[in-house]
């Protein structure tokens, strides 16, 4: 269409005597013909610059529009209302959207309700005082209901079967927490992918062979105890195999540690007690640092804690090899001052006592003394202590039990198999 237009002009400025016809489509907002078709851009009903004596505001001109010389511009102010007279004016209604709600809800909101429900509760209930302080009524039940109200309306919604899922969550984490079982079977949550076939989420994830270990710890317990350890994680409730083993486990290291404890040298000593009294008792007299034989050694860190909750923890990294079975030393951090401390050497399997005597050698490099070594375990074997005693006489072993003998392996018979292996799932 443009160019048409410049098709035009071109024979016209070129002198021809005719020119040529251009079919122009009418325009949808006006009947005349129009090289562009363009939307009216002014409002419907607005007139700009009518007569000067015409003073409407629905079809007047802006006031800041007006020339300087124009007369209504003398008649817009004589009709406009001073400021003096709009500041004493007062506020009818201030404006606020109509679902705009209170989300923070003060103390004293909440004492001034509860002041208006007590004076007249009929006039005063919980509608009444949403639409007055302009808040949510499922948020006043919270405040004005009772809890044997609100327990009786959860029995009402379970009885119906209309029990929101938080709760319902809620409760299950409950019952577990206290220790309490469900009286119904919790139904397995089932879900359907594409091709029709069923799954089953709370089937195990695995299904392996299990193995079964015998800790003999009657030197505490008086009896021998039998843990059932599952191999691999399979889910079992909330609890996991290996986790239900240490639990058992970590009991009798604290009693070890508790035998260790009592060997150490203490001194009488008075304190103050918060009442003003003063209370005579003992305390030990060098301090005490854990140091754990990685990756084994940090299950038994645990029962530490519980004796000491701020005894400071080394650890030293010694791998056996397979093959020759005797260790190496890979890594070792251990407290500054760990010559003027007594030290409790952490490993729960005391086979040959290669890795053990390479910690003691450690640890007398660092310049701890012989007679503060504690070398607590779990399980040990003749051969490894009576290695372990011709070297290092002066170290104190406390074990859990002594097994009968080692294999061609170099592994405890019956034992545990590879202790770090079968706690940590590897």
């Amino acid at each position: 269409m443009i160019r048409s237009s410049i098709r035009r002009l071109h024979n016209v400025s070129r002198g021809s005597e005719t020119i040529p016809y251009v079919p122009v489509p009418k325009n949808k907002y006006n009947i005349k013909r129009s090289a562009f078709n363009f939307k009216p851009q002014a409002q419907p009903g607005l007139i700009y610059n009518p007569p000067a004596a015409i003073i409407n505001p629905s079809m007047q001109t802006p006031y800041i529009f007006l020339p300087q010389n124009d007369p209504r511009r003398e008649l817009a102010k004589a009709n406009r209302i001073p400021d003096e007279i709009i500041a004493d004016m007062p506020i009818i209604r201030q404006f606020k959207a109509p679902n705009e709600r209170e989300y923070s809800i003060s103390r004293e909101t909440v004492e001034e309700m509860k002041k208006l429900a007590a004076q007249d509760p009929e006039r005063w209930d919980l509608k009444a005082l949403s639409k007055k302080f302009n808040i949510e009524m499922r948020k006043l039940i919270y405040f004005f209901r009772t809890e044997h109200q609100r327990a009786k309306k959860l029995q009402n919604l379970q009885e119906s079967g209309k029990l929101p899922k938080h709760i319902l969550d809620r409760q299950k984490r409950r019952q577990i927490k206290s220790g309490q079982k469900s009286q119904q079977q919790p139904q397995s949550h089932q879900y359907r992918k594409k091709g029709g076939q069923q799954h089953n989420n709370d089937r195990p994830r695995s299904e392996g062979p299990k193995r079964e270990a015998i800790l003999d710890l009657n030197k505490y317990k008086g009896q021998e105890i039998r843990v059932r350890c599952v191999g691999g994680r399979q889910i079992t409730g909330y609890l996991k195999g290996f986790d239900q083993l240490m639990n058992l486990v970590l009991e009798d290291v604290v009693e070890q540690l508790r035998e260790g404890l009592n060997q150490l040298p203490v001194e009488d000593t008075i304190i103050e007690c918060h009442g003003g009294h003063t209370y005579k008792g003992y305390r030990f007299l060098g301090k005490i640092c854990g140091v754990s034989i990685v990756r084994a050694g940090e299950s038994m860190e645990m029962g530490l804690r519980d004796c000491c909750r701020s005894v400071k923890i080394g650890k030293i990294l010694i791998q056996r090899d397979e093959e020759t079975a005797l260790p190496k030393l890979f890594y070792e951090k251990l407290p500054r001052d760990i010559s003027d401390r007594y030290v409790f050497l952490l490993d729960p399997m005391l086979a040959t006592g290669g890795s053990a005597m390479m910690a003691i050698e450690v640890l007398l490099a660092r310049g701890v003394r012989m007679d503060r070594i504690f070398f607590l375990n779990l399980l040990a074997a003749p051969e490894g202590i009576r290695a372990f005693r011709s070297k290092y006489p002066d170290v104190k072993i406390i074990t859990g039990g002594i097994d009968e003998r080692l294999d061609e392996d170099k592994y405890i018979v019956p034992g545990l198999g590879d202790f770090g292996d079968r706690y940590y799932c590897i």
